[in-house]
């Protein structure tokens, strides 16, 4: 109601009270003659035009409604001049909700540890290490060239062998046609290609192979005669 200009609220009073006063006394009374006290009807909103006979009171409500309504408009009317006159115009502040707090900035969570499990150790078993070439066919190699291989395994520990050693070194070499290599009896199973037919034990062994890669020994103890012998029987293709 406050919210209201003075002249609203005069018109709605207004027809209020006449709405009290065509309830209580201007609505005919129906005649039932038992002289009961009336009952007050509901009062239906009357249509905005109708025709025939106009019920009793209808004009002056109508009447009523008519100045209220004049009374309005003049309050607009004056209204609109004060804010013309004034130059500026009355506007509702408009209500603006608060920005919302800041929120702080969200604290990261710290990072997981990854749970990889740590790299397992390969099980590959590590390749076994390559067999050294046979030497043997270094040594070998000059039989292609028509020469004779003199080839000695003897220790130096005892007397014989390093006998056996001394008497190697001294054969006749023929001119370069004869090749000598003096090896412990350690190597034997390195070259393969060489005493793959031949039996060596213990002992000192000395082989003398031709051009046919056939091979001539002597066991134990021997001399430089001896072996300059046997190297010239397996050059004449004895």
């Amino acid at each position: 109601m406050e919210q209201l200009s003075l002249p609203y609220r005069i018109a709605l009073v207004g027809l209020l009270v006449f709405g009290a006063l065509y309830l209580l006394v201007l609505k005919p009374k129906d005649d039932d003659g038992a002289g009961s006290a009336p009952v007050p009807a509901a009062v239906a909103p009357a249509p905005a035009s109708t025709t025939g006979s106009t019920a009793p009171g209808v004009n002056g409500l109508g009447n009523a409604v008519e100045k209220a309504n004049g009374a309005a408009a003049k309050s607009a009317g004056a209204n609109a001049a004060t804010q013309a006159a004034t130059g500026g115009t009355t506007s509702t502040p408009a209500s603006s909700t608060p920005a919302a707090a800041n929120t702080p900035p969200g604290t990261k969570a710290p990072a997981t540890p990854s749970t990889n499990a740590p790299a397992t150790p390969s099980t590959t078993t590590p390749s076994t290490a390559t067999t050294p070439q046979d030497p043997s066919e270094k040594l070998l190699a000059p039989l292609d060239r028509g020469h004779t291989v003199v080839v000695a395994f003897a220790d130096t520990r005892a007397s014989d062998d390093r006998a056996v050693r001394a008497a190697v070194k001294r054969i006749d070499r023929r001119g370069g046609k004869v090749d000598v290599h003096i090896l412990p009896l350690s190597s034997v199973g390195r070259y393969e290609a060489i005493t793959r037919d031949v039996t060596i034990g213990q002992s000192s062994t000395v082989l003398v192979i031709g051009s046919k890669r056939t091979a001539r020994t002597i066991v134990g103890f021997t001399t430089t005669r001896e072996i300059d012998q046997l190297v010239g029987d397996v050059r004449a293709g004895r």
